[in-house]
């Protein structure tokens, strides 16, 4: 696959996930980064995960399918890269987060941006309950990466 193919499967899922608010279970980092390999390559590598409703049950679900964490469960369906920076366009990264027990997975949208969920933040710093939305980030908070196709 060409890196402007690989650009417009990235497009269709920016275009499908911008804004959505986060829901655990089917709105989240898990299912964006499934949908960008079922884009790219066909097939949704969570089509037939267990539900779940927080980000404790996504860690108990995630142990029961075998996996250790969210990232050995992506580097089952995609080839970990050396880092962040080798990452294009469709691209999964890990986001970590500062309170969240497990990094968040985004979707490379080009040299330096990403597509993740991410909370609003009050003066204080605190995240804003309610306000996760999947947003463009810039790449620089992305600790490693997963090439999809």
């Amino acid at each position: 696959m060409n890196l402007y193919q690989r650009t417009m499967h990235t497009q269709k899922l920016f275009d499908e996930w911008h804004l959505s608010p986060h829901v655990w279970g089917s709105l989240d980092c898990a299912h964006m980064a499934a949908r960008m390999a079922e884009i790219m390559t066909g097939n949704n590598p969570a089509k037939d995960w267990p539900a779940y409703e927080s980000e404790q049950q996504a860690f108990k679900v995630i142990r029961g399918l075998g996996f250790k964490s969210l990232q050995d469960a992506v580097s089952s369906y995609a080839t970990l890269l050396d880092g962040p920076l080798f990452a294009i366009a469709g691209d999964i990264v890990a986001i970590k987060g500062s309170k969240a027990r497990m990094p968040a997975l985004g979707v490379c949208l080009g040299p330096d941006a990403v597509l993740c969920f991410w909370s609003d933040l009050d003066d204080a710093g605190q995240i804003i309950p309610g306000t996760s939305k999947a947003r463009r980030l810039d790449m620089q908070f992305a600790e490693s990466a997963w090439r999809v196709a």
